[in-house]
């Protein structure tokens, strides 16, 4: 008794935050998108995981309302490269707003640096991005020597993503 009280708060919660964000979860119909675009009509060779918004209404209430809206937006912006031509990537991620799809051949690094007493700047590595599998480590052991990883094209993080929203309202 006591575990269908907390299921139904739950859901009472759920629709109460989902209205208070001005985007209806539960109950949502299968056409209408939290954000602001319709959905992409979803290619039958589309090889990632079924869409969000194409799950059923009850797998969609356990997902907490920002993260419902990440994966909506990652799944639309996939459904779209994949349905524009690109069939290269193998995944896709959002990272502080930007999109960023995953290549076996592309490490998206950011670097940062130090200033020695001397006045001598060194740069690093700080970030890598990449598929699960490249190995990061090693990734960010050679470029820190100088060396750029065999078969891997590196990219420069912070311009190397792509605006969701920009691309969606093309």
């Amino acid at each position: 008794m006591r575990s269908h009280q907390r299921v139904l708060i739950a859901c009472i919660a759920t629709a109460v935050l989902s209205m208070i964000c001005g985007c209806a979860i539960l109950g949502q119909k299968g056409d209408k998108p939290v954000y602001s675009f319709e959905y992409p009509e979803v290619p039958d060779d589309y090889p990632f995981n079924t869409p969000i918004w194409q799950r059923s209404e009850a797998e969609r209430a356990h997902i907490p309302p920002e993260q419902l809206r990440e994966h909506e937006l990652l799944s639309m912006v996939m459904v779209k490269l994949w349905s524009e031509g690109d069939h290269d990537f193998t995944g896709g991620t959002i990272s502080n707003g930007t999109f960023y799809p995953l290549y076996p051949d592309v490490a998206y690094v950011e670097w940062d640096q130090n200033e020695e007493p001397d006045g001598t700047i060194y740069r690093y590595v700080g970030r890598v991005l990449t598929t699960s599998g490249n190995d990061i480590d090693a990734i960010m052991e050679q470029l820190n020597n100088g060396e750029i990883p065999e078969g891997i094209r590196i990219v420069d993080y912070k311009s190397g993503g792509i605006d969701p929203y920009e691309l969606l309202s093309k």
